[in-house]
């Protein structure tokens, strides 16, 4: 399981491939020859992120999100003439 506070990337062995790195083992651009190392060494070292591991991720990341948003339970409030609360729900 990937630690989400110190994500792994695949990094490439070869120094004649563009200076990225791979967040999905998936990815089609995904050299054979690669070192798994954490997201902050492969910066440290200069790589950035592939374009096609990166719209992986953030539509990834916007699918959790929006499952954790629909599951998010919503409360109203009703009020009262008299006394200016009558009630409180939880949806």
């Amino acid at each position: 399981m990937r630690d989400v506070r110190n994500p792994t990337v695949h990094v490439p062995l070869s120094t004649d491939i563009d200076p990225v790195f791979h967040s999905t083992d998936r990815c089609p651009r995904l050299p054979t020859a690669t070192e798994v190392v954490s997201r902050l060494a492969a910066r440290r070292q200069g790589l950035t992120e592939c374009t096609d591991c990166y719209e992986h991720r953030r539509r990834s990341q916007e699918r959790a999100l929006a499952v954790d948003l629909s599951s998010t339970p919503t409360a109203s409030l009703s009020a009262s003439s008299e006394s200016g609360f009558s009630g409180f729900r939880i949806e």
